[in-house]
């Protein structure tokens, strides 16, 4: 680490946990203590303070308050505005509402993640080539998307004159992109990036900049900003290795289609029982906690024989109106049926999903360990009567097939 990295303290803003997990373990990588809190304080001693708005589904308006919020509590701090590497949510809004708290100069954009097939090319968000506007993603439950040039998205959701910085530019590299951020007209600035080295030079252009330049992408970019100011990865030791004969708690969420393929093959590698929770049986109070109670028997019940169970709901029917309260349901059943017996540790998957379960397990924070793969992040839990218990968070498109195999795996010490 050079003097430029040793005073330097981070902190990034999310709008949901899983996107901050996987933004925030490229600090826990290169030695920073990195908490994310899930309270109402922020970690004040991090390296690394992570904040979840969990703004993603609020209207615009919310969302801007609720990052307006969280900026002001990181004033002095260099920050990093995730955003949604498939444009999902709020991003104009709460990319102004930082803007303002901070009184930034610049803002670059751009939110490629090409280790998970997203790219930007000549403005717009790709994935797997395709425009995000013509993927699963223009039909997502919680935050569909309607367009996939970020600079229109950005002149409709939050009313900035948009720059850009194409491909061919991008791989001048660093001082050209850094000359550009300066020259430019315009206060927000999007920037192209097919391959991580794309990403590496805008890091490094930002780093030879302003502290008032706002760097604002996913998990992408925010992977090469802490070697960009000097931090180095090898300076860090492994975490140590689990190894648990007790079974793995399963609350999955998501209805991304990768996300129902990678719970298919695990359920068949393991033969996972897989209790599959209808939220229309949720819709009326009414007999609603004698049914969470009677689920979340039979989830503890194979907990107490030793077998790892999924708990989800990406198997059934989607009802609109009830996502918020199916999150609750998912994760107040989790709560129960872990309450008296040990485990190995909980993956969960969808951004909902991993707040309500953190929340009814009484976690107050999640102390961020390293990557499982690309995008599936473990932490510890901080402040339940689980302390200590690792976690392994992943968005609904993120991982290849083998994510939640790996998960279970890691959690296990098995092969």
């Amino acid at each position: 680490m050079d003097d430029k990295a040793s005073m330097r303290r981070f902190a990034i803003i999310a709008d949901d946990l899983t996107g901050a997990m996987d933004t925030g373990v490229a600090f826990a990588r290169i030695g920073l203590s990195t908490i994310i809190a899930l309270g109402n304080e922020v970690a004040p001693d991090a390296g690394a303070v992570v904040i979840s708005t969990d703004s993603r589904a609020d209207d615009p308006e919310t969302a801007y308050g609720k990052a307006r919020k969280a900026a002001d509590e990181v004033i002095g701090l260099y920050v990093y505005k995730k955003i949604d590497s498939t444009l999902r949510g709020n991003i104009g809004s709460e990319l102004r509402a930082v803007i303002d708290a901070l009184h930034i100069d610049k803002a670059i954009i751009c939110p490629a993640f090409p280790a998970n097939k997203r790219t930007v090319v000549d403005g717009k968000l790709l994935v797997e080539n395709t425009p995000v506007n013509e993927t699963y993603f223009a039909c997502d439950a919680i935050s569909p998307v309607a367009e996939a040039h970020i600079p229109t998205l950005l002149r409709s959701q939050g009313g900035f004159r948009v720059g850009g910085i194409d491909l061919k530019g991008v791989k001048k590299g660093p001082s050209y992109i850094a000359r550009q951020i300066l020259e430019s007209e315009q206060r927000v600035i999007v920037a192209d990036a097919v391959e991580q080295v794309h990403l590496r030079y805008i890091a490094e252009a930002l780093a030879m900049g302003s502290s008032s330049w706002l760097p604002c992408g996913s998990g992408g970019l925010a992977s090469e900003l802490p070697v960009a100011f000097g931090y180095r990865v090898t300076d860090v030791k492994p975490a140590e290795p689990i190894m648990s004969r007790n079974p793995v708690l399963l609350v999955i969420g998501s209805r991304n289609d990768a996300t129902a393929r990678q719970l298919k093959k695990a359920e068949a590698r393991f033969n996972l029982p897989v209790i599959s929770v209808e939220p229309s049986e949720f819709a009326s109070r009414r007999g609603r906690t004698a049914r969470m109670n009677q689920l979340a028997r039979e989830v503890g019940n194979r907990i107490r024989c030793g077998t790892s169970v999924v708990i989800t709901s990406t198997l059934s029917s989607y009802v609109p109106a009830l996502k918020g309260s199916t999150a609750r349901v998912l994760a107040g059943i989790a709560a129960r049926a872990t309450a008296r017996w040990e485990i190995a540790g909980v993956v969960l998957s969808g951004g909902d999903i991993a707040r309500a379960t953190c929340q009814a397990l009484g976690v107050t924070g999640m102390r961020i360990v390293e990557e499982v793969q690309p995008g599936v992040v473990v932490g510890e839990t901080i402040g339940s009567a689980k302390e200590g218990m690792r976690v392994v968070t992943k968005a609904g498109g993120f991982g290849n097939d083998d994510a939640i195999v790996d998960a279970i795996c890691y959690l296990t010490g098995s092969e």
